[in-house]
């Protein structure tokens, strides 16, 4: 069995003299990055950062490969956590989890977590000091009142952990990105009731494969889809899948749709160098005014002023 050591280099950011620029911060960042021997079969790599901004004052990602057998015993302190489980099983306070979950800890709340002996977990994890908690808290109570919920993509999040901790320099970012870092991840968390909890007649083998079916069906097909294509790619009525649809998932399937453009718009608008044309042409808007409108309607402002808040200026290809 081999285990990673690594020390932290220190990289300082000083803040900014211009008021105006009051997102402009000013991060303390600690990474051991460039030390980890990532041939390692066990071993961690995070980066930590903090900032002068009491809602967001530290700020933690990594990824875990857990070493079998291991106990983790301790208190959060004044931090939460976010585990996403990748691969593997344990339990956290006795409770069993397995890949394809997530569970949070609380601020101090003592916990304890145990790695399976003979199929050790793997983990991409955020950590979080400051009154911003309060927020993600609300967001996670609006999935569940349980701890551990289940995730999607769980390949799409590790390839997303492994750009935000070896290509991405986030000490060059503002609060506002490491903000929109979090609610990407907690866009991969599941309602425990959306895909198996179906109120009866619903809960049965044959409505979770509809809906899961629709649901990738809407992923594939992002820029044409509509409520008729979903219905005739599981070989039903429409309004008789629409009410199977809203029955499973608490929502209209034309809401779901929407819901999904605007997440893939606004991954594109943070995480891309495409012009808002472009990404509302790709999800299928052909009016600027509709697209920023249900824009505005899921996160509070239009497209343009989500990408100056946000200063993506992740370094991309240049375009000819």
């Amino acid at each position: 069995m081999k285990f990673a050591h690594y020390d932290y280099k220190c990289i300082y950011y000083e803040p900014s003299n211009d008021p105006s620029k009051k997102h402009d911060t000013k991060f303390f960042i600690s990474s051991n990055r460039a030390e980890i021997n990532l041939g390692l079969e066990y071993h961690s790599s995070l980066i930590s950062i903090y900032t002068d901004d009491n809602e967001f004052e530290h700020f933690k990602l990594g990824v875990d490969f857990s070493p079998p057998g291991s106990v983790l015993e301790g208190r959060c302190e004044d931090r939460m956590y976010l585990n996403f489980i990748i691969k593997g099983k344990g339990r956290v306070n006795g409770v069993p989890f397995s890949e394809g979950q997530f569970y949070y800890t609380l601020p101090m709340q003592t916990h304890t977590v145990e790695t399976d002996s003979n199929d050790p977990f793997v983990s991409a994890w955020i950590s979080v000091k400051g009154t911003y908690i309060n927020y993600i808290l609300d967001e996670l109570n609006k999935k569940s009142e349980k701890n551990i919920m289940p995730l999607e993509s769980r390949s799409d999040i590790m390839k997303l952990t492994k750009m935000f901790l070896y290509q991405i320099n986030l000490g060059e970012k503002t609060t506002l990105y490491l903000k929109s870092v979090i609610d990407i991840y907690l866009s991969y968390i599941h309602n425990p009731n959306s895909d198996s909890d179906y109120p009866e007649p619903y809960y049965t083998d044959k409505i979770a494969k509809v809906i899961r079916e629709s649901k990738k069906y809407v992923k594939n097909n992002l820029k044409t889809v509509t409520v008729a294509d979903m219905a005739a790619d599981q070989h039903y009525d429409t309004k008789y899948f629409s009410q199977i649809f809203i029955k499973a998932m608490g929502l209209r399937p034309l809401d779901y749709i929407i819901d999904c453009k605007m997440k893939w718009a606004r991954n594109s608008l943070v995480n891309s160098d495409l012009s808002i044309t472009e990404i509302m042409e790709a999800i299928g808007y052909d009016h600027r005014n509709g697209f920023t409108i249900a824009f505005k309607k899921k996160y509070g402002c239009p497209p343009a002023e989500y990408r100056r808040k946000t200063k993506n200026n992740i370094t991309k290809p240049t375009r000819n």
